[in-house]
This record gives structure tokens, C-alpha cells and sequence, in this order.
């Protein structure tokens, strides 16, 4: 008995399933926060060694213009760390999803396939948004130095989800012009860009709605 063989183009690649990267992102805030409420409570320190009143009130006569530096350390203090509980409370409630798809090739449709651990019954369909984000560094030494972002390109798909159970897989197909930017490195450096693609998918659910970000892999034809 005879076997087919199974054809495969020269520039075929196996889908690679990828972890979101909420779970980094989330450890990554959380530490930020720390540090900067560290960074906060050490100017205050020094503020007060020298004898300086304690004083946020901006109409007191014993402000100090230097109150604000701890100030604005704590306030961004808490933003990273409302972020973190956000993301915290969202992998505790839908797990590390995962995408399985092959790698992005401009000017051919893009396939993936978003794997949750558990079933997901959301009140509308899956939005999953194919997006281009290029990172670009205009100037500065060190901790002085500037980034900033734009996105290039992105198109949304629309996943019924009658019928579709997120756990086994949310299908999902966007056609991609043959133009885009592939991804490159993000450098440091002066006028550096740095381009990465990535998957976003979001269902509204009852109170924290799902959503996760998963890297894509881009590759020339």
C-alpha cells in the first residue's frame, strides 16, 4: 500500500504556542511599585534629615518645592501598583492563556488560535487585534532617556462566540499587506526604533473583562 506524502512549502514553519506575557508584566509592575515607593520613602529620609518640614500643603509657608520630588514617586507608585492588582486579579480569575500560531508573513493572511484554560462565557464576541507598535528613542543618557511609541498598523477581528469554546481554541484569520514592518530589535541609541507585533484578545465578561497579550514572530517570505 502506497503512502502519501505530506507536501510542505520550502517556507512552511509549525505553529509555536507562545504564553502570554501578562504574568512577567505583572511581576514587572509590581516590583516598580515597590521601587519607586522605596525611592519615595528615601526622599522623604533625606528631606527630613535635613531638618526640613514634612509638608504637602502647597498654600503653607513651610512648603518646599522639593516635597514634590516624593510626591511624584508615590503617585507613580500607585499607578504601577493599581495596574498590578488589575492584572493580578485577572490571572487569578482566567489563568496564562496561550496563542498557537505561525509565525507573521506580510501580504498572507495571519492564522492563531487563543487557548484559555478555562471556558469563557463572554456577553459579546472575542475581539482579537493583530497590532504593529513601533518604540522609537529620541535622546537622553541612562535614566534620562526618552521613548516613545505609535502604532504602525492593526486590524481587529471579530469572533462570534456562539459555539466556540475558549478553552479548546478561539480561531481567529487577518489578512496582512505586504508593506508592514517586520519586527526588529528594540537598541538603545539616538532615533533607534525598535518594531514588535502582538496579539491582543478581549471578550467582555461580568465584572473584569478578559484580556490578554501574547508576542508575534514576524518572517520574510
Amino acid at each position: 500500500m502506497s503512502k502519501r506524502q505530506r507536501q510542505i512549502r520550502p517556507d512552511a514553519a509549525e505553529p509555536t504556542a507562545t504564553a502570554s506575557g501578562d504574568a512577567p508584566n505583572t511581576r514587572m509592575d509590581w516590583m516598580t511599585s515597590v521601587t519607586l515607593l522605596l525611592i519615595a520613602g528615601g526622599a522623604l529620609w533625606m528631606i527630613a534629615s535635613e531638618g526640613m518640614p514634612i509638608v504637602f500643603d502647597v498654600t503653607s509657608r513651610d512648603f518646599s518645592p522639593v516635597m514634590v520630588v516624593p510626591a511624584l514617586f508615590a503617585v507613580l507608585a500607585v499607578y504601577y501598583g493599581v495596574r498590578a492588582g488589575f492584572s493580578t486579579l485577572r490571572l487569578r480569575k482566567y489563568g496564562d492563556s496561550t496563542l498557537t500560531a505561525d509565525p507573521l508573513i506580510p501580504g498572507r493572511p495571519f492564522s492563531a488560535v487563543v487557548r484559555t484554560v478555562r471556558d469563557l462565557e463572554p456577553q459579546g464576541p472575542y475581539e482579537i487585534c493583530l497590532r504593529c507598535i513601533e518604540t522609537v528613542y529620541t535622546g537622553g543618557h541612562g535614566t534620562d532617556g526618552r521613548y516613545r511609541q505609535s502604532v504602525r498598523w492593526e486590524e481587529t477581528a471579530h469572533v462570534d462566540a456562539a459555539g466556540v469554546r475558549s478553552s479548546v481554541g478561539i480561531p481567529v484569520r487577518i489578512d496582512v499587506p505586504a508593506d508592514v514592518p517586520r519586527t526588529t530589535s528594540l537598541e538603545g541609541g539616538p532615533l533607534t526604533a525598535g518594531i514588535r507585533w502582538v496579539v491582543i484578545a478581549k471578550a467582555s465578561l461580568p465584572g473584569l473583562d478578559y484580556k490578554a497579550v501574547f508576542r508575534v514572530v514576524t518572517k520574510t517570505r
